[in-house]
């Protein structure tokens, strides 16, 4: 808006432009909405378009049919969640860290998307490693193994850590959900 005032001021004080500087403003500032219009046009063409070719991409990559999400929620009050390893087959997945502040994020209902990939349709085993620490702050691994069948359908899972009483004080949940 500064930069619009100093034009108008210098259009004004330009040598032939000084006789209706009031009507010339006015015009300059229809055309640079104008031109802003057209410009916030063209954004949201381009946005729509890189998530219309994303999509397609998914589609290609991930066919629904082999199609498997994965995502994280952990509720648990007593555990605090360092770090999730995936692996299925023996192959690692997935190793990701958390810090505070999505332990924190989870704990009061939030869900982290973990992996995004295919699996054959059939019975397949997928592993679980956690790390973290119980209420006292000791180092605490659980192991989990789950089998799951996998349809011709998307299979979106939801793993939920739980506090568990006793043992090693950390468990864990898988949700089948709906695909989105």
């Amino acid at each position: 808006m500064r930069r619009l005032a100093c034009l108008i001021i210098a259009l004004g004080l330009a040598p032939g432009l000084s006789a209706e500087p009031k009507r010339d403003a006015d015009e300059l500032l229809r055309e640079l909405r104008r031109n802003d219009s057209a410009v916030q046009n063209l954004k949201t063409r381009a946005v729509n378009i890189l998530a219309a070719v994303q999509d397609h991409k998914n589609q290609y990559f991930h066919p629904p049919e082999q199609r498997l999400d994965v995502y994280l929620s952990s509720p648990a009050r007593l555990f605090s969640l360092e770090s999730l390893e995936l692996s299925s087959a023996g192959q690692r997945l997935l190793r990701q860290d958390f810090d505070e502040q999505q332990v924190y994020a989870m704990r009061i209902g939030g869900v982290a998307p973990l992996f995004h990939g295919n699996v054959s349709p059939g019975r397949f085993a997928l592993d679980v490693y956690l790390q973290g620490r119980n209420a006292d702050g000791e180092p605490v691994d659980h192991r989990a193994t789950m089998t799951l069948t996998k349809s011709r359908q998307p299979l979106t899972l939801e793993l939920r850590v739980k506090d568990v009483p006793g043992g090693s004080g950390v468990g864990l949940d898988a949700l089948e959900r709906e695909a989105r």
